[in-house]
Parts: structure tokens; sequence; C-alpha cells
């Protein structure tokens, strides 16, 4: 999935119950780590080397990433 796709599925509506404030208080934490997880462009010279994650300046899906998509499923 996209970082945009994984973003919008990291969303819960509040009902005010304490278990959904729980639940969106984790799921916001999730979409604070997935946020600063972002794919960027590596340039080397005038050409685009790889995709890389933002935060970890690894090969983007990070392992971050690639653990929470799985948790997910």
């Amino acid at each position: 999935m996209t970082h945009d796709e994984l973003l919008a599925s990291l969303t819960l509506p509040l009902d005010g119950s304490y278990y959904e404030q729980t639940q969106f208080k984790r799921t916001n934490a999730l979409r604070a780590v997935v946020k600063r997880h972002y794919p960027f462009e590596f340039h080397l010279g005038d050409v685009i080397s790889e995709i890389q994650c933002a935060e970890c300046n690894k090969k983007y899906p990070c392992n971050t990433i690639i653990d929470i998509e799985k948790e997910l499923k």
C-alpha cells in the first residue's frame, strides 16, 4: 500500500467510550510514526538513486513501515 493509504487506514472514529478513546490515542501515536517514515527521492547528482525513508535513510519501505503494514493485515 502507498504511504497515503497507510495513513488513511490509521483513522478511527471516536464515539466517546473509554475503549474508543484509548484506541484513538494509540492510533494517533502510530500515525505519528508513519508520518515520520515517508518516502523521498534520494538524488545522487542528476540521477535518482532510490526512494528512501525520510526518517531512517534506508530504502523505502523501511523496516518500520514493513512491520506496521504486516501487523495491520
